[in-house]
């Protein structure tokens, strides 16, 4: 009898509760009794990880209906492709290669020149040793849906559930002016396409003061930087916004509140990863061809296809060709396909 009237006390306060949410809810015209005593299970949903997750997944569809339509098809790397594969191939093994894919940079300076780096290389090398050619499909995919949901998540931290939405509706709209075997290709002008748009959410995270992102910051980019020459300039570009608004919120901060205690730890970290990412090229340029050179003297030599310059020489070069053309004479030793090809003689 004692023990039963200990738990009637015990209970006691909860029934009051009760009562008083009732009372409540009869006043004031509110949820019922049941709903208001049972925990808020749809706004746990909403203001949670799972609608990240699902918004994120929506997104994702058009590459995850790309990867099972290549699986299907029976998906096999050639050409350029087929290199790619081989020399993934190769990082496990004694000939592990130090640069990345063969690039057109060379017809500028007349050596071979290659991308920068082999990280393409590095991510492959698992899938080209077990299950090849399926799991390259699958290390694509996968790696493309990560970047997306990333996007997606970065995109709710930094402007809350609308901007989420309106992130994964532009991604699902550029994916409609891209080809499907982009979503799942190894050639490395499609491989770094999702990678380079994780990379612009995660350098605004950082310029915000997200500073545990910057190791992160400094893999993707470097990943897309050996990936292929073109995204040089915009993931060099995002970088850079990334570390001086990252800078600046770490003055602003020091004088506030004080240093962060754990900052130079990330940047550490940070620091680390720059510097496993980059020993295979800067061993290539001091012992091996020097890669690294090759290309940034392509970039400073190669001239530009554009311009008033350029147009006027390429009028000129097609009303002379016409005429020759018209009296039977036309040149053999004129390229055709080459922009501004000779504007400088």
């Amino acid at each position: 009898m004692l023990q039963d009237l200990g738990r009637s006390r015990r209970r006691a306060p909860s029934v009051g509760r009760v009562e008083l949410v009732a009372v409540e809810a009869l006043l004031t015209d509110s949820a019922p009794v049941g709903d208001a005593a049972r925990p808020r299970t749809s706004l746990r949903v909403l203001h949670g990880p799972v609608l990240t997750l699902a918004v994120g997944v929506c997104a994702a569809l058009p590459v995850i209906a790309a990867v099972a339509r290549g699986l299907h098809e029976g998906w096999q790397p050639v050409a350029d492709r087929g290199i790619i594969a081989t020399r993934s191939f190769d990082v496990l093994s004694s000939h592990m290669p130090l640069v990345g894919q063969y690039s057109f940079a060379g017809t500028v300076t007349g050596k071979l020149t290659y991308s920068l780096g082999p990280m393409l290389y590095w991510l492959l090398a698992p899938a080209a040793h077990v299950g090849a050619p399926a799991t390259f499909v699958w290390t694509m995919g996968t790696v493309n849906v990560a970047s997306i949901l990333g996007a997606v998540a970065l995109a709710r931290r930094r402007g809350g559930i609308w901007l989420m939405v309106a992130a994964a509706v532009g991604i699902g709209l550029m994916c409609r002016s891209l080809a499907a075997n982009n979503f799942y290709d190894i050639w490395n002008p499609s491989a770094g396409l999702f990678a380079l748009l994780l990379l612009i959410f995660v350098c605004w995270s950082l310029a915000c003061g997200e500073y545990r992102l910057l190791p992160l910051a400094i893999l993707v980019a470097s990943f897309e930087a050996q990936c292929e020459d073109a995204f040089v300039p915009p993931a060099l570009a995002a970088l850079v916004v990334g570390l001086a608004g990252l800078l600046l919120w770490w003055l602003r901060e020091r004088r506030a509140r004080g240093q962060p205690s754990t900052f130079w730890r990330w940047a550490l970290a940070a620091a680390i990863v720059a510097l496993i990412c980059w020993t295979p090229p800067l061993i290539d340029q001091v012992d091996r061809s020097g890669n690294l050179g090759h290309v940034l003297q392509a970039a400073g030599e190669r001239k530009s296809p554009l311009g008033a310059t350029v147009g006027l020489h390429d009028s000129e070069h097609c009303e002379t060709e016409s005429q020759r053309m018209t009296n039977g004479k036309a040149g053999d030793d004129c390229d055709h396909f080459s922009r501004g090809a000779g504007a400088d003689k």
